[in-house]
């Protein structure tokens, strides 16, 4: 009876072991499983990202090339993407001109006295002018590029109208300004006053160069929706109506300068800025190149700002992901 009894045990033993084997078994397959997909996912996002990279460096390159052909009126870089077909998947490279938009930065200018950035006074009228062009008060416009400044300024003293480094460090969640030129237009979604509803108008008429100079418009390229922009650099010499109608107006060849622009009919007799055959020009100085790749592991996007401003195309900006409502 005993020994029937050990039999027993050591069958309900051995049971026990190949039932413990066998879960330990499944569950090493599926961890084996598990991390032979994310090597092989990670794999395919490694070949995405360098995909990105060549392209990038091989649209560089056919910029060089292109040279001035680029500033056509109606240029074919523009015109429609690109698809190339690579091992493993595809890429779509498009490119648009993007010279015309108002630099942010451009609302300070470098003082070698005060070691930093001081507010620019010029360039924050003409700031308040693309905000009453749009659809806002110019008094609005003029508090919003004071607050600008003073978040870049190197300064801790607030303007008559904004905040300065102090203000910010007593809110909620405290912060402090960037005390130096803004890397992205959407952070001024951190300063006072850009609201919501007051960004989201104003956000595609900007961009943040890496410069406190002015953006020039491409008045080959100026489209009607661009019409705010011009209407600010032109101050009160022009109504928005107006600035739509030169833009409506313009032929196909384009204009051969800017004086020619500024020559022309529509323009004759008005008290134009005399600076403002500064904030002009007939070349594409900025381009924007978005890629997106399409692999195994999935889509990457991938945007590239590229200047021309002095004759060789490099990239200023580059952002990777999904573009945010």
């Amino acid at each position: 009876m005993r020994r029937e009894k050990q039999k027993g045990v050591a069958l309900l033993t051995v049971l026990l072991l190949v039932a413990t084997i066998a879960v330990l078994a499944v569950a090493m397959t599926e961890i084996m499983t598990r991390s032979l997909g994310r090597a092989a996912a990670g794999e395919a996002r490694d070949q995405g990202f360098w995909a990105l990279a060549g392209l990038e460096a091989a649209a560089i390159g056919y910029l060089e090339e292109q040279g001035e052909a680029i500033d056509q009126p109606v240029s074919p870089l523009f015109q429609q993407p690109v698809v190339l077909p690579f091992e493993g998947g595809t890429a779509t490279i498009s490119f648009s001109e993007r010279s015309n938009c108002f630099n942010v930065n451009d609302l300070v200018a470098r003082s070698e006295d005060e070691g930093g950035y001081v507010t620019d006074q010029a360039a924050g009228g003409r700031f308040a002018d693309l905000v009453e062009a749009v659809g806002g008060s110019r008094n609005a416009g003029q508090q919003l590029a004071a607050r600008i400044a003073d978040f870049i300024d190197a300064d801790d003293d607030p303007n008559a109208s904004s905040q300065d480094d102090y203000d910010y460090r007593r809110r909620e969640v405290p912060y402090r300004t960037a005390s130096t030129l803004l890397a992205s237009v959407s952070e001024l979604r951190a300063i006072s006053g850009f609201s919501r509803d007051v960004y989201r108008p104003l956000a595609g008429y900007l961009c943040a160069l890496p410069t406190d100079e002015v953006q020039m418009l491409n008045v080959n390229t100026l489209t009607p929706e661009d019409a705010p922009l011009l209407k600010a650099a032109a101050g009160d010499a022009l109504t928005m109506s107006g600035a739509m109608q030169i833009i409506a107006q313009r032929s196909p060849a384009g204009y051969d300068d800017v004086s020619a622009f500024l020559e022309q009919p529509l323009l004759a007799g008005r008290d134009l800025p005399s600076d403002m055959s500064t904030m002009l020009t007939t070349k594409s100085n900025h381009i924007e190149m978005e890629i997106v790749v399409q692999t195994a592991a999935g889509r990457l996007r991938q945007v590239s700002r590229i200047s021309r401003a002095d004759g060789e195309p490099i990239v200023i900006e580059r952002r990777i992901g999904e573009r945010l409502p």
